[in-house]
Formats: structure tokens, sequence, C-alpha cells
């Protein structure tokens, strides 16, 4: 019933977690993981390099960082391309998107983190010591991890999408790296914490925002 069951001193690697994000992202790009065939046809709709593109909630339109020009831009599908914002943001490392796509988290090489409303043209700052980002499906709150100096201080929290009103999910202890923050489309998920089971499977615990005890999956 424990969601960080014993281990016997064996913890999978945060690659492992990363594994399982990597995959998750490939599949939303490629469209409900459906792989592009060698007879799907590809057309170019910007000669640009882009960074951290996603699909609008409808999927008509495009959205993309520009390292270069340090923008944000939306695109559709005959390659009309219109800022976001005129706001520059120099060098983001990371971008994390809201559903609706009306908000960003983006971080920095230096640990930084802000969080960029483009609808109110608005910015807020969060602390350097959260990490891995994910939005609530209706944009409002954000569920992140919380790393302090010590295994102690590190938390699961939730916040509003501004970094105020904090709440703790469920302290993380020495698993930190091994919970990845992911919110569910139905609000009973906040988070996976992924525990090696053997060299071929892997199990998976759900951690709920009130202590739920979900049913692990292999």
């Amino acid at each position: 019933g424990q969601i960080f069951p014993g281990t016997n001193g064996t913890l999978p690697l945060a690659g492992d977690v990363n594994a399982n994000a990597n995959t998750n992202a490939q599949i939303q790009q490629n469209g409900q993981g459906q792989s592009l065939g060698p007879t799907a046809s590809v057309t170019s709709i910007s000669n640009t390099k882009t960074y951290n593109t996603t699909l609008s909630e409808n999927g008509l339109y495009l959205y993309y960082y520009n390292k270069e020009t340090g923008k944000f831009y939306k695109t559709d599908s005959k390659g009309n391309t219109t800022p976001l914002d005129d706001k520059i943001f120099y060098q983001v490392e990371q971008i994390s998107w809201s559903p609706d796509r009306a908000k960003a988290i983006l971080e920095y090489p230096d640990g930084a983190n802000i969080v960029y409303d483009f609808s109110k043209k608005l910015q807020y700052t969060l602390p350097k010591h959260w990490t891995d980002f994910n939005f609530s499906p209706d944009s409002d709150k954000i569920i992140s991890k919380s790393i302090g100096i010590n295994n102690e201080n590190n938390f699961l929290i939730i916040s509003d999408s501004t970094g105020t009103k904090t709440k703790v999910i469920r302290e993380l202890g020495e698993n930190a790296e091994n919970v990845l923050p992911l919110w569910s489309p139905n609000n009973q998920v906040v988070g996976i914490y992924v525990r090696g089971s053997d060299l071929e499977q892997q199990e998976i615990f759900f951690i709920g925002q009130n202590s739920e005890n979900f049913k692990s999956m292999l």
C-alpha cells in the first residue's frame, strides 16, 4: 500500500524515468503514437530551427521557440507564422507548455525558472529549486518537484500557475529521481513513481493528490 515500497536497497536509475518521459513526448508529437511510415507525405511549414514544438489543443497550429530570435511563434498548416509576443527570452533551455498553450514555464541554464502568460503578457518567477514541471489539465496549476540540499527536503508539490499557494503532496526523500510529475486528464493522478522489478520489467505507482492508494502497474 506504500507509494515508495521497500526495494532492498535497489532503485531504478533516473534514466528509466527519463526514458518514459521521452517515449511519452514522442507519442504526443507523432499523433497518438502512429508511426510515420515510408509512404507518409511530409510538407515543410518552417525553414527555421524550432525548439520545444507543440500542437495547439485543436491541432491547427504549431507553437515553438526560436533560439536565434529569442521569441515564441505560432504557425498554421500553410506556414503562416506570427509571434506569440514581442518579448524576447534569451537562452531558454527547457519549456513546459500549458494544455491551452496560453502559458509556458521557461527554464534557464543557471537554474532560473519563470512562468510567462502569453494571454496576459505577465511574467512570474518560480524558485530555482523547483524542477520537472507539468501543468494541470485546466492550465491553472503546476505540479513539480522541490529539491532540497538534503533528501529529507525533497517534496512533490502543487502550486497555482503563478507559483503561489504551494501545497506539499508527498515527501520524496531519496526517491526523488524516480518520480515524474505528470497530471492526468481526470485530475486523479499528479505523478508516477517507477521502481525496477527485474531486468525486463518496471513497476509504476500512481501518486494522487490526496494520498489515494491506486493499484500499481507492471
